[in-house]
C-alpha cells in the first residue's frame, strides 16, 4: 500500500526502477509523448528497454482511453478503488 501510495503522490519509492518508471511515465503524460533524450536515457538506464518504453506509452494510453469512455458512460467506480481515487489519499 506504502508503494501505491508513494506513486501516486510522486514522491519516492525507495526502490530505484519503480521511481524510474514513475517518472518517464509523468514525463510521457506531461510532454504528451515527447520525452527528450535525457529523459528516455534516464528510463533506459534504470534498466528498461525501448520495448518497455512504448509498454509505458501503450498503458498510458488504454488508461486515457478507458478514462474517457467511462467518463462518457457515466460509469461508477468499483468499490475496491474508491481509497484510491484523487483526494482520498
Amino acid at each position: 500500500m506504502e508503494l501505491v501510495r508513494a506513486l501516486q503522490t510522486g514522491t519516492a519509492t525507495g526502490d530505484a526502477k519503480f521511481d524510474a518508471v514513475a517518472s518517464f511515465a509523468s514525463a510521457v503524460i506531461a510532454r504528451r509523448g515527447a520525452v527528450d533524450d535525457a529523459e528516455l536515457q534516464a528510463f533506459l538506464n534504470a534498466g528498461y528497454n525501448q520495448q518497455q518504453a512504448l509498454e509505458v506509452v501503450l498503458g498510458i494510453s488504454l488508461a486515457t482511453l478507458c478514462n474517457f469512455a467511462n467518463s462518457l458512460a457515466g460509469t461508477p467506480v468499483n468499490p475496491q478503488l474508491t481509497p484510491y481515487l484523487p483526494g482520498a489519499i
